[in-house]
């Protein structure tokens, strides 16, 4: 089945992201904002906001990875459960906004460069 447009829209934004951890990498699924995201922010949006609205999804994330003393079970993304993670977890702070910002770059760049074709 084909993705529909907004589906291929909102792809466009996305970005992987690797995340340090004792237990070897996580990749995070990120996304850029929006330009209306960024129109409504002024330009300008706090650290917190990056870390929890714009990461929706990871892969090879375990229960051990999250809890002390978990499991090796796999955990489903879950914003709730990623958001009280990234909370404690200052080494994913650099990464995951650097992520975001520089999506955000890349696209105005973009934007740019077709309008001086």
């Amino acid at each position: 089945m084909s993705k529909t447009i907004a589906e291929r829209i909102r792809a466009a934004r996305q970005t992987n992201v690797s995340i340090p951890h004792k237990l070897g990498e996580i990749t995070l699924s990120c996304h850029r904002p929006t330009d209306l995201e960024m129109a409504e922010s002024g330009g300008k949006m706090a650290q917190r906001d990056i870390l929890i609205k714009f990461v929706d999804g990871w892969s090879g994330v375990t229960e051990l990875h999250l809890v002390p003393g978990g499991t090796t079970d796999p955990v489903p993304f879950s914003s709730e459960v990623f958001a009280e993670w990234v909370s404690d977890n200052t080494d994913a702070w650099g990464p995951i906004c650097n992520a975001v910002v520089d999506g955000y770059t890349r696209h105005q760049a973009s934007l740019e460069e077709t309008a001086k074709n």
